[in-house]
């Protein structure tokens, strides 16, 4: 009987762990925790230490998605340590690349690639393709984060072919992103139109809102810099009304930025420095690692702005940007563009 009730309680507990994780897959991660920390205390309490490190290396993807680092390593070095006490190599792989994966982000771009490197002998020595699509997809995008976008392209295409090979339509989208992004840092805006609209389609299929916004938010630039300036507008306004949702303030940043280099450009400079400043601000709150240059771009903008508004009206005016909450920020953006959009 007692071994009865121990594979009970196992299947329970591999159960709720289970829906905890495709709930990750949804974005409900508030759902996804409470699942997850509840499958993973009856691991604990059977001391079944494979379900252990599953379920805090998932509750470490969650805190990478939220951009909680502390939590993130948190839980992958507990995950890490169980890892390599139960010699279970494609957790330790999986661990190591999460770990990579917040070090890219705080900018600590070295440590990351050791972390991505020593994850990638590992999964190669698996034969895991699912999982080497994911962590070449991630050191295409340290080599994007370094501007090193050759490198990034080569890196990105094997992860595109990885996909397609298993079938990872997601994976497949969310590599398509990333090239679309590379090609419109190298201005080969018909490739990134290309590649995003391709990607748009498939995560519009699958429902991904998550991965949705960026897309949207870097076709919004390719318009931008072909001087389509409507559809620029409404692509940004698009990804901003999801990402504002989704508690994204990093891309719900880029669309105001988006925004207000369109208002700059159409010499609306006040409206422009509102929004700039606006951006700035999420920007900074974001967590998130900024691509080299991206404060570099900020200060050529204050330049412009300062170049045309008196000193005191542009302090007045960025000091207004500043204070505004987001919900403010996106009714003043909708009056700004009106006529843009008319």
């Amino acid at each position: 009987l007692e071994s009865t009730e121990s594979v009970e309680i196992l299947w329970k507990a591999k159960a709720i762990f289970w829906k905890g994780f495709f709930l990750i897959q949804q974005g409900k991660y508030d759902e996804a925790k409470i699942l997850l920390n509840q499958s993973l205390e009856i691991f604990r309490d059977i001391k079944y230490r494979d379900g252990e490190a599953i379920a805090l290396s998932s509750l470490g993807t969650i805190a990478l998605f939220e951009g909680d680092y502390d939590k993130l390593i948190s839980y992958s070095d507990e995950s890490l340590t169980i890892s390599v006490e139960i010699n279970n190599r494609s957790y330790l792989a999986r661990n190591l690349q999460n770990i990579g994966i917040c070090l890219m982000q705080q900018g600590k771009h070295e440590d990351a690639r050791k972390k991505f490197e020593e994850s990638l002998v590992i999964y190669r020595e698996l034969n895991d393709t699912v999982q080497l699509a994911k962590l070449i997809g991630n050191i295409g995008a340290l080599e994007y984060l370094l501007s090193n976008y050759d490198k990034a392209t080569a890196a990105l295409n094997e992860s595109l072919q990885l996909r397609y090979e298993s079938g990872d339509r997601q994976g497949i989208g969310i590599a398509l992103s990333n090239l679309g992004s590379v090609a419109y840092m190298q201005k080969d805006y018909d490739k990134a139109k290309l590649r995003l609209e391709e990607c748009i389609e498939i995560i519009r299929e699958l429902g991904d809102r998550r991965i949705y916004v960026t897309p949207l938010s870097t076709l919004g630039s390719v318009e931008y810099d072909r001087g389509n300036f409507a559809t620029a507008v409404n692509l940004f306004r698009e990804s901003m009304q999801i990402s504002i949702e989704l508690g994204d303030k990093y891309t719900t940043a880029k669309c105001f930025e988006g925004i207000a280099d369109i208002l700059i450009k159409l010499k609306k400079y006040e409206e422009g420095c509102v929004l700039t400043s606006k951006y700035l601000s999420l920007l900074k709150a974001s967590k998130k690692n900024i691509v080299e240059g991206e404060f570099q771009k900020a200060d050529t903008t204050k330049e412009i702005l300062v170049a045309n508004l008196s000193d005191t009206d542009y302090k007045r005016i960025w000091a207004v940007g500043e204070a505004m909450k987001t919900e403010e920020a996106v009714e003043y953006m909708k009056l700004s563009v009106k006529d843009i959009l008319d």
